[in-house]
């Protein structure tokens, strides 16, 4: 549900920004008019930037639709005594109580998780960050995709990690994109023509280019 919500607030605020860029494509440059704009894009902040909170919601609400289907923890209780060789082991997991089946299929996915969320927070460039988090995903699927417990919550989550990332930076290009727009067509109302190049203050050219330049 928490990506669902993270997915349609990223649709809605795309389709706010697709309105705008039209408008700004048509409109006389107006110095009040772009002023207003600037102001309100500082102040409704929109959909969230970051995906962390939904990522952290998606592992929980994983982990509660576990806990409160009998059926699945018996199944990955099977499964686990069922790859087990030794007699005693498939006792002691036989034996496992709910809550630590849920914890085994918390920890790998959780430390993964959280080393996913320290690239997107580091200083990497986009194609470093997706590339390792992308790797991250891969080495998690290889080492524990084989386990029942871990793969409950591994098996359709880890792949939403760097898809959930590329949308997230995609969107952050967009909406500077529109500022770099706003600030472009200022100069305009203000001078009269279009800027030679972009006022200083915005955010890298290689978010913004192409995007929004045509008038």
């Amino acid at each position: 549900m928490g990506e669902v919500n993270y997915l349609l607030s990223k649709n809605i605020d795309g389709f706010a920004f697709e309105g705008i860029r039209l408008i700004l494509g048509l409109m006389e440059p107006n110095v009040d008019s772009l002023s207003w704009l600037k102001e309100q894009l500082i102040i409704e902040k929109g959909s969230p930037l970051s995906p962390n909170r939904t990522l952290k919601m998606q592992l929980e609400g994983g982990l509660c639709l576990m806990r409160k289907d009998e059926k699945t923890l018996m199944w990955v209780r099977d499964e686990l005594a069922e790859k087990s060789e030794d007699e005693n082991a498939k006792e002691e997991i036989l034996n496992l109580t709910d809550e630590e089946l849920v914890a085994r299929a918390r920890e790998p996915y959780a430390i993964f998780l959280d080393s996913a969320l320290q690239v997107m927070d580091s200083n990497m460039s986009y194609k470093e960050k997706y590339a390792t988090i992308q790797k991250l995903t891969d080495n998690l699927e290889q080492e524990f995709g084989s386990d029942p417990a871990a793969n409950y919550i591994i098996s359709g989550s880890a792949e939403q990690v760097p898809r959930l990332y590329d949308l997230s930076v995609r969107h952050i290009a967009y909406f500077n994109a529109l500022k770099a727009a706003i600030e472009i067509y200022l100069v305009k109302a203000k001078t009269g023509k279009l800027p030679d190049k972009l006022p200083d203050g915005l955010p890298s050219p290689s978010a913004t280019q192409g995007l929004f330049f045509q008038k």
